[in-house]
């Protein structure tokens, strides 16, 4: 039996702005999604994702394994608090790629952040840390940054706070 190869470069792009992950995409042509994130990438297509979405969200510049993190520090990016509050902002934003581990891990942030009365910081020297919630962080998952504007766009704002999703 002979592999499938990826269609041509605009069936490509068709299959991924319906919404089908690179993964998704690679079984149909029984291939690898990073083959066809390759060949997305090769062919200068460029996906605005609610992945890349919820981490622009983001208000601090957060220790990743990119540059300063290789030189021996410890990368924060991919900490388990990091991990939460992005799949957190993804289910805010209503992205349709989550799995249900990413729906049960914005769940248990949610849940936390609530029982606990806390909201995430941030530090490039100590990483994530839950802080006691206090009346300027009003309903807000994250301890904002005094130097940082609040998103104006309202899904955005939504995808910060605990406010209801109606």
């Amino acid at each position: 039996m002979t592999a499938k190869r990826l269609p041509d470069f605009n069936t490509l792009v068709r299959l991924s702005q319906r919404g089908l992950s690179d993964d998704a995409i690679g079984k149909r042509y029984d291939c690898t999604g990073q083959a066809v994130n390759k060949a997305l990438v090769l062919g200068n297509y460029r996906r605005t994702t609610k992945i890349k979405l919820a981490n622009a969200l983001i208000p601090w510049d957060v220790l990743t394994t990119k540059g300063e993190a290789q030189a021996g520090q410890i990368s924060h990016h991919n900490t388990y608090p990091s991990v939460q509050l992005r799949c957190y902002m993804r289910v805010r934003l209503a992205d349709e790629t989550l799995t249900e581990a990413n729906r049960i891990n914005a769940m248990r942030f949610e849940r936390r952040l609530r029982r606990d009365n806390v909201v995430l910081d941030y530090s490039r020297e100590e990483g994530f840390s839950y802080v006691p919630r206090t009346e300027e962080d009003g309903n807000l998952v994250l301890r904002w940054p005094a130097d940082e504007t609040l998103p104006e766009d309202p899904e955005h704002l939504r995808a910060v706070t605990l406010d209801p999703l109606n």
